[in-house]
């Protein structure tokens, strides 16, 4: 299986009828309004603002980050990101563009 907040693979053998745990998951789409050194904010569907989410400093999201940066600093576009919540931790893992501002 595949970690997906680390994006590490690890390696477990079940036996038939086995219970497996798994976690809920849930994502949420926002847009983003500014970047502040580290944290985000961002505005929900509901018009709530959102500010309580990180910029990913993990390897595997570097060009997620670096696709935000961008669309963010040209500011011809809205900037959509989507925020992967799960066993109590939120976490930037995709971005796009959205319609012209």
């Amino acid at each position: 299986g595949k970690d997906i907040l680390t994006s590490k693979d690890y390696e477990c053998t079940y036996h038939a009828g086995d219970m497996v745990d798994a976690p809920i998951c849930k994502r949420d789409e926002f847009t983003l309004l500014n970047i502040d050194d580290t944290a985000l904010e961002m505005l929900d569907k509901n018009g709530e603002v959102k500010s309580d989410v990180n910029v990913p400093e993990d390897e595997h999201l570097k060009d997620v980050v670096a696709k935000m940066k961008q669309i963010f600093e040209d500011g011809k576009k809205e900037c959509l990101v989507t925020v992967l919540s799960t066993m109590g931790k939120e976490m930037l893992v995709d971005v796009r563009e959205g319609q012209e501002v």
